[in-house]
């Protein structure tokens, strides 16, 4: 996270991407485990997984609050991997609109024991800008247990 956040010096909207691990860990089954994080529209920011409901990260603060028009910001992400992210994420190493929902995940799909493990880092600005008002690094695992 950055030490300023140069919006909300200025008395605006203070962008916060707080990150972390999460992972999905299913049993040898037929079931493939999935992990996701989502940047809403609703200026939020969710975790998915195959197991469980969606639950909200840091909803006291993440991705920008005051609540606020999320068309005036856009998100780049990148992932140092070592696995590759789904098919249906959205497009990495680009700055996106957040005006649409953004998501990014990992499954493992190959029905043997082990875990695919991505490394995605995710940087908001505001819109026609250059200047990134935070970053963060999301630790996303999915894991299919030994039988």
């Amino acid at each position: 996270m950055f030490p300023l956040n140069a919006a909300a010096a200025a008395g605006g909207a203070k962008v916060t991407i707080t990150g972390g691990t999460f992972s999905s860990t299913v049993p040898f089954t037929p079931t493939d485990p999935s992990i996701d994080v989502r940047f809403d529209t609703d200026n939020n920011v969710f975790r998915f997984r195959a197991e469980s409901p969606s639950i909200q990260l840091s909803p006291l603060t993440d991705w920008v609050r005051p609540v606020t028009t999320p068309g005036n910001y856009e998100i780049f992400t990148s992932n140092a991997g070592p696995d590759a992210v789904d098919a249906g994420s959205d497009v990495l190493d680009t700055w996106l609109s957040l005006s649409t929902i953004r998501n990014w995940g990992v499954t493992r799909t190959n029905n043997s024991a082990g875990t695919d493990n991505i490394a995605l880092t995710i940087s908001i600005r505001r819109l026609g800008t250059t200047t990134v008002l935070d970053s963060g690094v999301y630790n996303l695992m999915a894991t299919r247990q030994t039988p």
